[in-house]
């Protein structure tokens, strides 16, 4: 089973991330991400199936830290995604001490849970993070971000265009981390298990 855990944003920044998915589709169809619910993600990572049943809100033996504040305001192109080969155009979010440490403490929470998967990935970074965490993508190689699209799309002149509107549109989001949610992966779909509240009690 792949778990996500995820920033629940305000509806305010939801609101834009749908106007720009909205727009990605309308000008260049359905592209990956496009359907996948507005958050941003703290980690993804494979549970043991065996362990999976025992996943619920007590998983969570600690409290979130406190005033943990979500600010975004600037744009970023993850050129050539890996994953997707497109470009992914997202909202970079401005790290801080306490969003690190909320992913650490979630990361070792969740240890006894994780399952490893093979990987192929040769940088060396991020594979030691892979084999310590069951994530790539901890302290300095996270780049927190909210994703609108990702587009492949063979129209150059069409992409260049909406890359112009998009960063020419200055946009600047901030609000107060009020609860993470706990998603099932599945491919290209995801149900929410469960969301834990700011400073909620497990």
């Amino acid at each position: 089973m792949k778990l996500g855990i995820f920033i629940d944003l305000d509806p305010v920044f939801i609101k834009k991330i749908k106007i720009w998915k909205n727009l990605v589709f309308k000008k260049f169809g359905r592209q990956t991400y496009i359907d996948h619910p507005e958050h941003i993600t703290l980690l993804t990572i494979d549970i043991k199936k065996s362990k999976a049943k025992n996943l619920n809100k007590k998983t969570i033996n600690f409290l979130l830290q406190k005033n943990i504040q979500i600010l975004s305001n600037s744009k970023k192109i993850f050129y050539d995604d890996p994953l997707t080969k497109g470009d992914t155009f997202v909202y970079k979010i401005n790290k801080n001490y306490k969003l690190n440490k909320l992913q650490l403490d979630l990361l070792d929470n969740l240890s006894e849970y994780r399952g490893i998967t093979k990987s192929k990935i040769k940088n060396h970074q991020l594979k030691n993070n892979y084999i310590k965490y069951g994530y790539f993508f901890v302290g300095k190689s996270w780049i927190p971000h909210a994703t609108i699209a990702s587009i492949k799309f063979k129209d150059n002149k069409k992409v260049t265009k909406f890359k112009k509107i998009f960063f020419d549109n200055k946009e600047t989001f901030k609000f107060d981390l009020k609860s993470i949610s706990f998603w099932n992966i599945s491919s290209n779909k995801h149900k929410k298990l469960f969301t834990i509240k700011l400073n909620e009690k497990s």
